[in-house]
């Protein structure tokens, strides 16, 4: 019985200590969207693209989002 009031004690301290070190960390950072997909072939191309590398079809120009 005592092992195991000792195992849930250590388990707590250790969840709380994860639990500060990812709050200390703060946010992800958010990562920029530099590709969109082809309309037309679903290829990955640069977002600033109006041709697609890999049909040749013209896709215009990015939405602003």
């Amino acid at each position: 019985m005592g092992v195991t009031i000792d195992f849930l004690v250590v388990a707590f301290v250790l969840f709380l200590v994860v639990r500060a070190i990812s709050k200390a960390r703060g946010p992800a950072p958010v990562v920029e969207v530099t590709t969109r997909d082809c309309p037309q072939c679903f290829e990955s191309i640069p977002k600033k693209a109006t041709r697609c590398r890999s049909c040749t079809s013209e896709v215009g120009a990015a939405v602003a989002s």
